[in-house]
């Protein structure tokens, strides 16, 4: 640690207070910050194996983007379904059908 002297003048006498310093670095603790998923969101650290290290960040985004392509052709298919007169989508979705199930159990 470090220690600051301070000179201080009581009464006819000065006195050296050694004061100590913190080596304390980096952002105030009440000042947030936001993480590459946002504020206050929870994470946890875990070991990766080195050579996959480097591809976590593609793969992560890899799985929003099929996310967000099975939220898509669920609308899809849905809108299909509302303008079907039986309630259902047309023969030529049951092959995105089967696709979308499979994306669903994959990606949990």
């Amino acid at each position: 640690m470090n220690y600051v002297s301070h000179l201080t003048c009581v009464g006819s006498c000065f006195v050296v207070a050694y004061v100590q310093m913190s080596k304390r670095v980096g952002r105030p603790s009440g000042i947030p910050r936001d993480g590459g998923w946002g504020t206050g969101v929870k994470t946890k650290t875990v070991r990766v194996p080195v050579a996959i290290a480097g591809c976590i960040k593609a793969e992560l985004a890899a799985l929003v983007a099929v996310r967000s392509l099975v939220a898509d052709w669920d609308a899809r298919v849905a809108d299909a379904c509302a303008v079907s007169s039986q309630g259902k989508p047309s023969p030529r979705y049951e092959q995105a059908l089967v696709l979308l199930a499979e994306l669903r159990v994959l990606i949990g």
